[in-house]
Formats: structure tokens, C-alpha cells, sequence
């Protein structure tokens, strides 16, 4: 390798390194085919302070809002789980069993995904729900956790059944 060709690679990783302690909340809204991205410095993990940009100061093409934001370093390198900006928690058991939500139940059948959270903050928009997921409400205040022990437990039974069933 040349001269040019280390010094470019150590300045590259150079810059890395100082990215990695930045602070940035990133937000997400729905798009039309993907979602739409925010990206704001932040100098602490304030949730209040986060849900309130959402609310106030993020728009993204046709009006829409956010439903989720995380903290991310300047690499963009997920630093947490996505605090859901409100929204109802679902498991798949709570999905009628009709014609009208067959798709919704399809796709929630996975241990990954059997439970979601559903969002209407500007475009109702629906996500699996994690254990490293919060949903908040807009003032910042927790409202539930993906790993409460309710949802553990349900993940963990609703796996066991599927594996029973699917192998």
C-alpha cells in the first residue's frame, strides 16, 4: 500500500473515533415506499426533550410525523432500542382472527413479531415491538416497556408453541 493510501485509512478511522462520542436522536416517519429519517445532535438522552422536537419541530414529506425516534452516535450506530411516540401495544392473540386483520395476523406470526405496536401519530404505522423497545408518551414519561415481564413471558410461550408446531 502507498503513503496516500495508509494515511487516507488512518484519518478515516481517526474520524470514526471522534464520531462514535457524538450524540444524535434519529427520527422515524412514515414514507411513501421507505421510512423517512431525522437526524439531530443532542447533548444528553432526554426523552422529554426528544418527544418534544417530534411534536414541535419534525415534518417530513406529506405532513407526516414521527412515530419513533433513537440515539445514535455520529457513525449512525444504534445506541438504543426506538422509543415509540405513543402508540397501542398489540400481541398477536389480540388480532382478530377474520378476514379483515388475516394479513396482520400472518405477519405476525413469528416469535419475532408477535407482538407490535401500532402508531397514528400522522399516518397509522405498525412495527414489530422488541424487548429493547419503549413506548413514551409526549412528555417523555414511559408508558411501557418491551421488557416487561408480561411481554417476555408472552414472547417466550408464543415461541414455544411455535416451535412446537413448526419445528
Amino acid at each position: 500500500m502507498s503513503n496516500a493510501t495508509d494515511k487516507v485509512k488512518e484519518l478515516e478511522q481517526q474520524l470514526e473515533e471522534a464520531q462514535k462520542g457524538q450524540l444524535f436522536c434519529t427520527y422515524y416517519s412514515p414514507g411513501t415506499f421507505f421510512l423517512e429519517q431525522s437526524r439531530f445532535e443532542v447533548e444528553t438522552r432526554d426523552l422529554a426533550a426528544c418527544a418534544a422536537r417530534a411534536k414541535e419541530g419534525v415534518k417530513e414529506r406529506h405532513g407526516a410525523k414521527p412515530f419513533a425516534f433513537r440515539f445514535t452516535d455520529g457513525n449512525d450506530k444504534s445506541l438504543s432500542g426506538l422509543y415509540y411516540l405513543t402508540g397501542k401495544v398489540i400481541r398477536r392473540d389480540d388480532v382478530p382472527d377474520d378476514k379483515d386483520h388475516s394479513t396482520m395476523r400472518f405477519n405476525m406470526n413469528d416469535p419475532e413479531r408477535c407482538v407490535v405496536v401500532e402508531n397514528i401519530n400522522s399516518f397509522k404505522h405498525v412495527s414489530h415491538f422488541s424487548e429493547e423497545d419503549v413506548v413514551v408518551d409526549w412528555d417523555g414519561n414511559i408508558i411501557q416497556r418491551g421488557d416487561d415481564p408480561d411481554l417476555v413471558a408472552y414472547r417466550a410461550e408464543f415461541k414455544k408453541c411455535y416451535d412446537e408446531k413448526y419445528g
